[in-house]
Parts: C-alpha cells; sequence; structure tokens
C-alpha cells in the first residue's frame, strides 16, 4: 500500500517536470514604443549620365589646298564600271586593284577617261607608279575632258619634272614650261601622288603635296577626269593608278577671276 502510494507520488513529480520542460519561455515584458523619429536616409549621389558621344565629322583629308565634300573616290576594284580603252598604241586594264596603262609605240599616247561626272571646280589627287619609264615618258591626268577630245594635261616626266598643257582637237598647247622639282621622285621607282586644283581659270598642280606649277586658262570651266601615259622616244611605258579621291573645293575659297 505504501509502496503504490509512492509509485504514485513519484509519477506525478516526473508528470510536473516534462510539464515544465516543454512550455514556452517566458516572454520578457514589453516596452514603450520609440516615438523618436528615425533620421533620413543620407541621399545616395546618382551617377552621373553616361555620355553620349556627339556625331564627329568625316575627317578632313589632308590637301594642299581647303576641301570640302567627297565627290568621288576609286579604288580601282570594279572593271565592269570602266569601259577600258585599247588600240594599237597601247591600253588600259586592271590589275591588283589599280589601273594600268601600258602604251607600245613611240610618241603615241593613250587616254582612259574615268566614270566620273564633269567636274568645274574641284580638287583630284591619285598616285602614280611607273613601271617601265625612261625619259621622255609621261603620265598623269587629263581634267576637264569635253566630249570632242579637249582636255588639260598634268603630266609627270620619268626623268622628275611636271608640266601642264592644253589639248584640243586641232591644237596642243604647253601652258607651262617642262618644270624640274625636287618633289618629284624620279624612274621608275618613284611612287608619286599628283594632284591638281581647278578653280576658274586658276590650275594648280601638286606633286606629294608640294605645289609645283601654276597657270590659267579658260577655254575649258567644265568637263570630265581621265588618264594618260605617253611614251619617248624610247616607244614603251607602263604606268599604275592608284587612290583616286575628288573632293570639292572648300566654300571658303575666294573665286579666281
Amino acid at each position: 500500500m505504501k509502496r503504490n502510494r509512492r509509485l504514485v507520488q513519484m509519477a506525478l513529480a516526473w508528470l510536473a517536470l516534462l510539464t515544465v520542460g516543454c512550455s514556452s519561455p517566458a516572454r520578457p515584458p514589453a516596452q514603450a514604443a520609440d516615438t523618436t523619429p528615425s533620421p533620413l536616409p543620407a541621399p545616395t549621389a546618382s551617377p552621373p549620365p553616361s555620355a553620349v558621344p556627339c556625331p564627329s565629322p568625316s575627317p578632313t583629308p589632308v590637301a594642299p589646298v581647303a576641301v570640302g565634300e567627297l565627290l568621288h573616290t576609286e579604288t580601282f576594284d570594279n572593271p565592269q564600271a570602266w569601259e577600258l580603252v585599247e588600240s594599237t598604241a597601247g591600253a588600259a586594264s586592271m590589275l591588283n586593284g589599280r589601273l594600268a596603262l601600258s602604251v607600245r609605240k613611240r610618241a603615241a599616247s593613250i587616254l582612259q577617261p574615268a566614270p566620273v561626272e564633269p567636274l568645274g571646280d574641284f580638287y583630284a589627287e591619285v598616285e602614280l607608279r611607273p613601271g617601265v619609264c625612261s625619259p621622255g615618258d609621261e603620265f598623269g591626268l587629263a581634267i576637264r575632258l569635253t566630249p570632242s577630245g579637249g582636255h588639260y594635261r598634268v603630266s609627270l616626266l620619268c626623268e622628275g619634272a611636271v608640266r601642264l598643257v592644253r589639248v584640243l582637237p586641232d591644237q596642243i598647247s604647253a601652258l607651262t614650261e617642262v618644270t624640274s622639282s625636287g618633289a618629284i621622285i624620279p624612274g621608275a621607282s618613284g611612287t608619286n601622288r599628283l594632284a591638281i586644283s581647278a578653280q576658274g581659270s586658276q590650275l594648280r598642280v601638286f606633286v606629294n603635296r608640294q605645289p609645283v606649277l601654276e597657270d590659267r586658262d579658260a577655254r575649258m570651266p567644265i568637263g570630265g577626269l581621265g588618264f594618260f601615259a605617253r611614251a619617248g622616244p624610247g616607244g614603251q611605258t607602263t604606268v599604275a593608278f592608284d587612290n583616286l579621291a575628288v573632293y570639292a573645293l572648300a566654300a571658303t575659297s575666294t573665286p579666281a577671276p
């Protein structure tokens, strides 16, 4: 009897311990709400907007005169755009991105028109690379080319000289004397940049962007553009043309009378 009572007491005590171990811990007393206003967050510096680059104009070419819009450029990579000439005197061909003129007779010449609209005032430059070149051979640009065949011809001579010629259907006239210039690289190994500025009657010639000749003539105010080669006493010359560029003259240029 006593033993049973003791067992009952022990069971009650164990149950009380289990009840206390499973109960939630007492919550701390509630604290009064903090009525102090929270400080405003410090303003965050916004990154500056990305700068939008302004469109830049096309780079102005390095030229000895003030030029404007690019009118025509030619890399000689499209033979289909050209009507290549051929005769008993010589022939024109396209090879490795260049226009090649070859003359096979003494004192004979070949002229290859370019697919360019007629020009009045302009600046044009081209690279000349002679292949077969001996004294008296000449090659260069034909400008203001008319339907009748008239034009102005600016020539480089193989020996390192330059001249300006007016060609009419019934007459060829030298506008300048044959003029030697240290700006010209002579011989077959020389690559020269030949340029001409035509403004009204004023014709100015440059070699490797150095002024070498100047004259005035008003016979032909407008016309096409072409390339030519002429063989001297040796009877054989070849030359290649590359990197033609034609620009309008700048609007600020002073018109020539």
